[in-house]
């Protein structure tokens, strides 16, 4: 979408209307700038949960602290939100959630997902904002003054941002993927990124926001959450592939011991935790067991000792 067409660009603008009924009522008409998934999903016709303003300076931020105490408000060390009142509460997909990692997500189930957040975990210009967005998708924005601004590298085909995945970057694809009508041609960047991820086993995604970590988290541990929710049993093989090809009979087995929910044709290391699994939570009480389940046995038989 190179082109903003004249109905794309009312609707823009319709968001920083409604940022600025809420934001100077008190008077304080400082300047912001509207950024990430609802701008995405205005300018292609898709849905969007929350309004995100960001700032060009902390105190601009600070600014707002009395508008705050007049409204129900829900605050993280990220953001601040304007909750709307709810009537009937609505699910949704994010609305409480435990990832494979081990971080419990809150999202409040609004009546009404056109809430405005205000960011404070990032200040700046446009260009220093979108330097920390973990999608290229996202690096889009109106401003206050209603002047529309797209990255250099801004595309409806999504792009990850390596240096700035955090815990749910996988689950953000799949959302900007299936709701905001971003593009993947060939799944070829979901598998770029996926390779990424399983040639360097030992890297650490940072917390994504809003998540509270009860244990490390862990490459594989993120991918399994992936795999709870994306079906596509190509990509499931393509997982198991990539593993089977850069790591070793003992680095696949420990690798399988968490990356347990593929649906695809397996290895014999997959296969042996699968047995291993099944032994350890008592489902073969009588231990009789297939002829391959005894072939695994006799492959690995250092594990059956």
């Amino acid at each position: 979408m190179d082109r903003i067409t004249p109905e794309i660009e009312i609707k823009l603008f319709s968001l920083v209307d409604k940022v600025k009924e809420k934001l100077y009522t008190v008077g304080n008409e400082v300047p912001f700038f509207i950024s990430g998934g609802s701008v995405f999903s205005t300018m292609n016709g898709s849905k969007y949960d929350d309004i995100d303003v960001y700032f060009y300076h902390q105190n601009d931020f600070e600014n707002f602290r009395p508008l705050m105490n007049k409204f129900s408000i829900h605050e993280t060390a990220n953001s601040v939100t304007f909750i709307t009142p709810i009537i009937n509460k609505v699910k949704f997909e994010l609305d409480t959630f435990i990832s494979a990692e081990g971080y419990q997500h809150n999202v409040e189930p609004y009546q009404c997902r056109g809430d405005i957040q205000l960011i404070k975990c990032a200040w700046g210009t446009p260009d220093e904002v979108f330097d920390t967005f973990d999608l290229n998708c996202s690096k889009c924005c109106i401003t206050s003054d209603y002047d529309i601004i797209r990255s250099s590298d801004w595309s409806e085909n999504i792009v990850i941002t390596d240096k700035n995945a955090k815990t749910d970057i996988l689950y953000r694809y799949k959302k900007y993927i299936t709701y905001k009508n971003a593009q993947d041609p060939k799944q070829k960047e979901l598998k770029r990124f996926l390779y990424y991820l399983i040639s360097n086993p030992d890297i650490i995604l940072p917390a994504s926001y809003g998540t509270e970590p009860k244990q490390e988290p862990n490459v594989f541990s993120t991918i399994r959450f992936f795999l709870s929710i994306y079906q596509k049993k190509d990509i499931h093989q393509y997982i198991h592939d990539v593993i089977c090809t850069l790591h070793n009979s003992d680095k696949k087995i420990e690798i399988f011991k968490i990356l347990d929910n593929l649906q695809c044709r397996v290895c014999d290391e997959y296969q042996l935790n699968i047995l291993l699994n099944k032994i350890e939570l008592n489902y073969i009480k009588e231990c009789v067991f297939t002829s391959e389940d005894l072939r695994i046995q006799e492959k690995f038989a250092e594990y059956f000792i």
